[in-house]
């Protein structure tokens, strides 16, 4: 009857659960949700590996009537790649004394497990992507993250000439955020018409960017690490095709018992493949900020 009942929950939470899953993953993590997720292939396994292409833009010409403008040169289509390989494994696993524990769980509307396993591995993802950040040239003495800033944020992007076709973000951490809520020219509707909404939060939208909080470990601690600077005070710019992001479409869920190991009892796993890789030029399309 146990292993039947093992198997019966096991379905019921890979029907219930995995389908919905990469999206509300989505929809509560904010970087992933933001950077690139345009890519070619599936991820099943892991090892497997997606791909995205871009196709060099050619120079084009330009010539007056009467000077051979009746003739044109071609150019030769040329496309890169880059490989996104499913090499890591987010999961999450919780023991229980019963079986029970887990069926009075997944009849609720709202099944606690599932979100405390979600935030596990939400957070474990959070922190892989923002390895990733380069923090090794940034503008480092920024004690007030005001107008001003944003402003010298903008004008990068610009230098670099960050393409319009998707939206600029910055993501700040709660004491920058808290900079910024205290200018007026910032928040007040008089200055601000737009507001933007990700994962249900409403964020703000000046000189060209999106902008929100994120009070993630992830961005602290990995950039913290990076550069040995304080526990507050760091932003990050960026647009999305900094980096590229591939993660399987459902989860997998799996219950088993404990009396293998000679110990009474039941674990609930949940594993997730993925893999990111940095965009080309990725320096040139991001940049952080942080008080040293």
């Amino acid at each position: 009857m146990s292993a039947t009942l093992i198997t019966d929950l096991t379905n019921q939470i890979n029907k219930y659960w995995a389908p919905i899953w990469k999206q509300e993953l989505m929809e509560t993590n904010l970087i992933a949700n933001l950077v690139s997720k345009d890519y070619e292939g599936v991820i099943l396994r892991g090892g497997d590996t997606a791909y995205v292409t871009q196709v060099t833009r050619p120079d084009g010409q330009r010539k007056a009537i009467g000077s051979g403008h009746e003739y044109f040169a071609t150019e030769k289509l040329t496309t890169s790649r880059i490989a996104i390989t499913a090499n890591q494994v987010f999961s999450a696993a919780y023991e229980f004394d019963s079986l029970l524990d887990i069926q009075t769980d997944l009849n609720k509307n709202e099944s606690v497990i599932k979100s405390n396993l979600m935030q596990a591995m939400s957070i474990q993802l959070n922190t892989y992507l923002y390895s990733f950040v380069n923090a090794t040239t940034p503008n480092a003495t920024v004690t007030d993250f005001n107008a001003s800033q944003i402003a010298a944020l903008r004008k990068f992007a610009g230098k670099k000439k960050w393409m319009t076709n998707k939206e600029w973000y910055i993501l700040c951490d709660s004491s920058y955020y808290s900079d910024l809520l205290q200018s007026q020219a910032l928040t007040s509707s008089d200055y601000v018409a737009d507001r933007p909404v990700i994962g249900g939060q409403f964020g703000m939208k000046r000189y060209g960017f999106n902008i929100f909080e994120d009070n993630s470990a992830g961005l602290i601690d990995v950039i913290a690490t990076e550069t040995g600077t304080d526990v507050e005070d760091v932003a990050v710019a960026f647009h999305p095709d900094f980096l590229h992001l591939a993660i399987q479409e459902m989860p997998s869920f799996e219950i088993a018992s404990l009396t293998s190991n000679k110990q009474f009892g039941y674990i609930l796993v949940g594993k997730m493949l993925g893999g990111a890789a940095l965009g080309h030029d990725s320096a040139s399309l991001h940049q952080t900020v942080f008080n040293t």
